[in-house]
């Protein structure tokens, strides 16, 4: 029983990891061709590089983080 319980677990949290993995992708695809529509004028006042670091690490990897640790607590309350 605790064998099966444990693959259980395993699942489930594998699950919520993957599904806040693939939101984290799909907000930073949705992201990068937003910025690809915007003007000219704003791309030359922004700096690239403060672009890339925000791309790469804080609202969708904020937001997978979240979801990611609200499935898992979420799911083991259930038990």
């Amino acid at each position: 029983m605790v064998v099966v319980g444990g693959a259980f677990s395993y699942g489930q949290v594998y699950l919520v990891t993957k599904s806040g993995y693939q939101l984290a992708a799909k907000l930073k695809t949705q992201l990068f061709f937003h910025l690809q529509r915007l003007c000219v004028g704003f791309h030359t006042q922004a700096s690239s590089g403060d672009l890339v670091v925000k791309m790469a690490s804080e609202p969708p990897t904020a937001i997978r983080d979240l979801f990611t640790d609200w499935g898992v607590r979420a799911l083991y309350q259930s038990w």
